[in-house]
């Protein structure tokens, strides 16, 4: 090292930092695979296995959900009717505004987006903008559109609030959605008063 000048230092420490870096995510993966086979006998490892396939689950459910509001978008864009009422879907609707049921067609392995009260907030979830979602009050990231721990929408109800009033529609008084004269609103399936 003595012979190195500085950033050859430099460039040596950063080498060492990702093959460091490599083999900590190595040594994960053989941790995981431990955790799978049944095979960790220390609680701390345990504990963290635990926490991280409790972690990939809500990541699987969070993208399955995504996928059925896409498909959703994607089949009222293209003129699509509710498949309970057979009303005329809404444009890029997720419920129905007739019945309020949910647009997604429910096929094996798909989450249905959350209709009741919100499920009680994770005490894990990171804080990262100081943003919180309207519907549980969990931590959001400031460009969150659905809440990952109840699945609302997070989008802020003045700003859909102000858009419904340009429009001339009536906003959802749940999620601030425009809901024209639909008696349920197309986003959160929330029944409108009159």
């Amino acid at each position: 090292m003595e012979q190195m000048g500085p950033a050859q230092i430099k460039k040596y420490l950063r080498q060492l930092r990702e093959r460091r870096d490599q083999y900590l995510y190595y040594l994960g993966q053989l941790a995981y695979k431990a955790g799978d086979a049944g095979q960790l006998q220390d609680n701390e490892m345990l504990e963290a296995y635990n926490a991280l396939k409790e972690i990939q689950a809500q990541v699987d459910q969070c993208e399955n959900s995504i996928a059925q509001i896409k498909a959703a978008r994607e089949a009222a864009k293209q003129g699509a009717r509710c498949p309970h009422c057979g009303s005329p879907a809404m444009k890029g609707a997720v419920f129905c505004g007739t019945c309020g049921q949910s647009m997604l067609q429910q096929q094996p392995g798909m989450v249905q987006p959350p209709m009741g009260g919100p499920p009680p907030v994770m005490a894990t979830a990171p804080a990262m903008s100081g943003a919180t979602c309207p519907s549980c009050s969990a931590p959001t990231d400031a460009d969150t559109v659905f809440c990952a721990n109840c699945g609302a929408r997070v989008e802020a109800e003045a700003e859909s609030a102000e858009q419904a009033a340009e429009t001339g529609t009536r906003a959802c008084r749940s999620c601030g959605a425009a809901c024209g004269e639909a008696s349920f609103c197309p986003e959160c399936g929330t029944k409108i008063e009159e």
